[in-house]
């Protein structure tokens, strides 16, 4: 039983780990459409509007946030993965569908005795 809560930790932490990873996704998506200028991507399409120079950061602040937001995303990552890797494998379905049996037929005992008789 010891051994299950175990398992049931780590699964508790790989969920807390993946909603991290997705705030970190969702915070980095956030700080890429607000706070860079709008580029000329193709010489066809003119840029049309910019935003005020207090409401973008500099080319090299933007570059240098990317770079931590993409480390992040990468560590967070690779925790979610060794979370993973130390899960146990999972049994073989006959004995699953074993262990099932004897779950099953401990519970219909336990209601035997607890229905008056």
């Amino acid at each position: 039983m010891l051994q299950e809560l175990s398992h049931m930790d780590r699964i508790t932490q790989l969920q807390d780990e993946i909603q991290q990873l997705l705030t970190i996704m969702s915070s980095s998506i956030a700080y890429l459409t607000s706070r860079s200028n709008f580029l000329q991507v193709s010489p066809e399409v003119p840029v049309t509007k910019q935003r005020n120079a207090e409401k973008y950061d500099t080319p090299e602040v933007f570059e240098e946030n990317k770079k931590e937001l993409a480390t992040d995303l990468v560590v967070k990552a690779k925790q979610i993965e060794y979370l993973i890797n130390s899960l146990p494998e999972p049994e073989a379905e006959e004995v699953q569908t074993y262990l099932l049996r004897l779950i099953l037929n401990e519970m219909d005992a336990g209601l035997v005795q607890a229905t008056p008789g």
